[in-house]
C-alpha cells in the first residue's frame, strides 16, 4: 500500500495541485494566488519535516509525504483519528549519544523559542570568545530555543557588540530553520491585523501598505530602538502578495464595492450616543399615550415573542401609563439624499476590497464602507429631501443647494423657489402641476435650523 501511494497517489496529487494553481491565475479575484499557494505548500512541507524529525525520537519511521497525508486526513475525518502506523524500526547499535551540556540557560519567555534580542541579552552575560558562550550557543541550537545555527548567533553578537540594533524579526524568512527573505508580515501579524479591523470597514491596498509600515515600527520598538522616518521600501508586487495572503484568511471576504465615508460620519454612526438617541426617538415617536389599555392590542401582544414587545413594555414603563402604537400612515421617515458632488473626486478606487466575514453577513442592514479623505464630501452639494409614510405615501420633493457664498447668494442666507410639476411623475406628464421646492442656502450659522423650520411649516405639517 505504501508503495502504491508513493508511485501513484502522491504524483497524482502533485499534478492536480499544479493544475489548480495554474487555473487560479485566470479565475482568482486577486493577483498573486499562485505564489501564495506555493508558499503555503512549502510551509506545510516544512512542518511535516519537523513532525517526522520529532517522530524519530518516538520510533516513528515514516516519510514526509506520508506525514502530509496523515495531517490532511486528520482535518477531514469526523473522528480525527487518522493515523499511519509505520513499520517497526530496527535498533541502531551505533547510535551516538551526545553528552548534555553542564551550562544553564533560562527558558524562553514565550515557552517555545527566544527572540533575537532575548538570545543576545542572555549571551551578552558571558565574555567574548569564552567557552561558556560557545556552550550556551550550542545548547540554544540543540534545544531549538534558537532555531538557527551557531554561526548566526555569532553574527548577532558581533552586530550587538559593535553598537548596531538587533531587530526582533523572524529567525529565518519563512519562520522555520531555513533561508529565504524575511517576511514583512508574519502569519501571527496578519491574524492580529484582521482582528483589529472594524466591522463593515473595507480594506484596500493602501491599508495593507500602512499595516506593513506599522509592523516595521513595532518591530523596531520591540527591539529597543526608536523608529525615525520609516518609509515603505516594499514593491507594489510584494504588497499585492500580502494582500492576497490576507484575503486567504479564514475570517476575510472579498467585496467589489464600498461606500466612502468621512471620519466624522463613521464616528457618529458607531457612537453609543447615536444608538441611545435612536432608541429614544423611536420610543417617543411611535407610541401615543392613552388612559385605558386597548384590548385589541393587548390580545395581539399576547401571541408575540417577548423580544418583539420589548419597546412597547419599555415605553409603558418610562411613561408610567398605557400606550398604543402609531398607525402606519402616521409614521414618517425623512431622509436627505446627496445626488451631486462638485468639489473634486473621491480617493476610493474601484478595485476589490477586503472585509471580515461578519461584515458581509451584516451587509443587509449595515453598509460596507472605507475611509474617504478626498474632496468628494466637500464643497457644493445638492441634497434631495424625501419623506415617506409607512402606508407608502410621499410628500413634495425638496432640493437644497447648500454651501453657497455671499457673492452667489447675496442679501439673504436662505431662498426658496416653488416649481410646479417638480414631483414624482411630473417629468413624464406635463398635466401634473404638483409643486416641489428648490432651496438655496449659504453656509452661515443658523441656516440649517432655518431650513428645518421651513420644511416643518411648509411641507411636513400641511402634507401630514
Amino acid at each position: 500500500m505504501a508503495s502504491s501511494i508513493k508511485t501513484l497517489v502522491i504524483p497524482l496529487n502533485e499534478r492536480a495541485s499544479v493544475l489548480l494553481k495554474t487555473a487560479a491565475i485566470d479565475v482568482a479575484p486577486l493577483p498573486g494566488c499562485y505564489d501564495h499557494h506555493k508558499k503555503c505548500e512549502v510551509e506545510k512541507k516544512k512542518e511535516a519535516e519537523e513532525e517526522v524529525s520529532m517522530g524519530v525520537k518516538k520510533k516513528k519511521n515514516i516519510s514526509v509525504e506520508m506525514e502530509l497525508i496523515a495531517n490532511f486526513l486528520k482535518g477531514t475525518t469526523t473522528n480525527n483519528s487518522a493515523t499511519i502506523t509505520p513499520p517497526p524500526r530496527k535498533k541502531n547499535k551505533r547510535t551516538k549519544v551526545t553528552p548534555p551540556n553542564d551550562v544553564n540557560i533560562p527558558p524562553p519567555t514565550n515557552g517555545s523559542e527566544y527572540t533575537k534580542p532575548e538570545a543576545v541579552k542572555i549571551l551578552g552575560r558571558t565574555n567574548k570568545g569564552s567557552k561558556e558562550r560557545g556552550l550556551m550557543m550550542n545548547k540554544m541550537v540543540e534545544l531549538k530555543w534558537a532555531p538557527t545555527s551557531v554561526r548566526t548567533l555569532q553574527s548577532l553578537m558581533k552586530k550587538h557588540e559593535s553598537g548596531e540594533l538587533v531587530l526582533d524579526d523572524a529567525w529565518s524568512g519563512n519562520g522555520h530553520n531555513g533561508g529565504g527573505r524575511k517576511r514583512a508580515l508574519t502569519t501571527e501579524c496578519m491574524d492580529n491585523l484582521v482582528r483589529q479591523w472594524n466591522r463593515g470597514e473595507a480594506q484596500g491596498i493602501d491599508s495593507i501598505a500602512d499595516a506593513i509600515e506599522e509592523e516595521t515600527r513595532n518591530m523596531i520598538r520591540r527591539s529597543g530602538g526608536v523608529p525615525i522616518n520609516i518609509g515603505n521600501s516594499l514593491s507594489k508586487t510584494c504588497i499585492s502578495n500580502y494582500r492576497t495572503a490576507i484575503a486567504n484568511h479564514a475570517g476575510v471576504s472579498i467585496v467589489d464595492k464600498a461606500t466612502g465615508k468621512s471620519k466624522t460620519r463613521v464616528v457618529a454612526e458607531r457612537s453609543h450616543r447615536r444608538l441611545a438617541c435612536f432608541i429614544g426617538l423611536v420610543g417617543s415617536s411611535h407610541f401615543i399615550t392613552v388612559q385605558e389599555e386597548d384590548p385589541d392590542i393587548r390580545d395581539k401582544l399576547k401571541n408575540l415573542p417577548e423580544d418583539t414587545r420589548v419597546m412597547y413594555d419599555a415605553v409603558r414603563e418610562a411613561r408610567g401609563t398605557n400606550v398604543v402604537p402609531v398607525k402606519r400612515h402616521n409614521n414618517w421617515t425623512i431622509d436627505d439624499t446627496t445626488v451631486f458632488k462638485f468639489a473634486g473626486t473621491s480617493s476610493i478606487n474601484n478595485k476589490s476590497k477586503l472585509v471580515t466575514k461578519e461584515s458581509v453577513k451584516a451587509s443587509g442592514n449595515e453598509s460596507i464602507w472605507t475611509m474617504d479623505e478626498g474632496n468628494a464630501h466637500k464643497g457644493l452639494r445638492v441634497a434631495f429631501t424625501f419623506a415617506f409614510s409607512g402606508a407608502g405615501t410621499s410628500l413634495p420633493i425638496v432640493a437644497c443647494v447648500s454651501g453657497l457664498s455671499e457673492q452667489e447668494l447675496p442679501e439673504t442666507d436662505f431662498l426658496e423657489v416653488e416649481i410646479p410639476g417638480f414631483c414624482i411623475g411630473g417629468g413624464s406628464n406635463v398635466a401634473i402641476k404638483t409643486p416641489g421646492y428648490v432651496l438655496f442656502m449659504r453656509d452661515t450659522p443658523g441656516a440649517k435650523q432655518k431650513k428645518f423650520k421651513w420644511y416643518q411649516r411648509n411641507v411636513f405639517i400641511p402634507g401630514e
